[in-house]
């Protein structure tokens, strides 16, 4: 079934009387979103994507605990939707509303938001550069770096699960990129070098999934090596 098949197969459902179905709805509107922006369709995805947040803040009336990580999914959405359509100042808006939200789940269930709130801090950061606002692009992919070394624990916790590990390399080579360009080396070294180190580890246990990881990563580590002495 395609996306706005599903869409249309919800507006059927729901207008029928059947609102327990909205937020399969507003999925299938936030999904639909998706394919017109990635088919370059930016104005209808713009729409579709407004229509999923217009459905969204109605859940978050009635039941905001439930429907609010809903909600701000759907305003990640719109601000990378924003940033392809040129908007560039609205898409940070955006996507520090949505690490807004999740810093009130976070408040509520840390254990079970905490992901989503990196996850959401990395994106921001993003945005951030586009916008050309480095410094608080940093402070957002530091902030996130720290939630997700709290996932793993001291020392790099060898038991925890290697995707946990794999989220904060990445996120420290984001960091390091990010210290780069603004100029502070040393720091985007011990940076990438972390991120190297935690590839490493990984390689040992398992070479055929990690060992090409950390050679790039060992290769952006050099690289920020020879910058720092030039």
């Amino acid at each position: 079934m395609g996306a706005q098949e599903a869409v249309d197969l919800y507006w059927e459902v729901v207008g029928s009387g059947r609102v327990d179905y909205v937020s399969h709805l507003a999925t299938a509107v936030t999904n639909l979103s998706i394919d017109l922006r990635v088919a370059g369709r930016r104005t209808e995805a713009m729409s579709a994507v407004q229509e999923a947040l217009a459905l969204r803040r109605e859940l978050v009336a009635q039941d905001r605990e439930l429907y609010l990580p809903d909600f701000a999914r759907s305003l990640d959405a719109l601000a990378t939707v924003l940033w392809v359509s040129g908007q560039g100042d609205e898409a940070v808006t955006t996507a520090q509303e949505a690490v807004d939200l999740r810093r009130e789940l976070v408040a509520t269930d840390r254990e079970l938001h905490l992901v989503a709130l990196a996850t959401a801090l990395v994106k921001l950061g993003h945005h951030l550069v586009r916008a050309g606002r480095g410094p608080e692009a940093v402070a957002a992919t530091q902030e996130a770096v720290d939630l997700r070394r709290e996932r793993v624990g001291p020392g790099g916790a060898a038991l925890v699960p290697a995707g946990r590990r794999v989220q904060l390399a990445v996120t420290l080579t984001s960091l390091a990129i990010r210290l780069h360009e603004e100029g502070r080396q040393a720091e985007a070294v011990s940076a990438a070098r972390e991120a190297a180190e935690i590839y490493g580890v990984l390689a040992i246990a398992d070479p055929s999934t990690y060992e090409h990881k950390l050679n790039r990563a060992q290769r952006v580590a050099q690289q920020m090596v020879v910058r720092d002495t030039n």
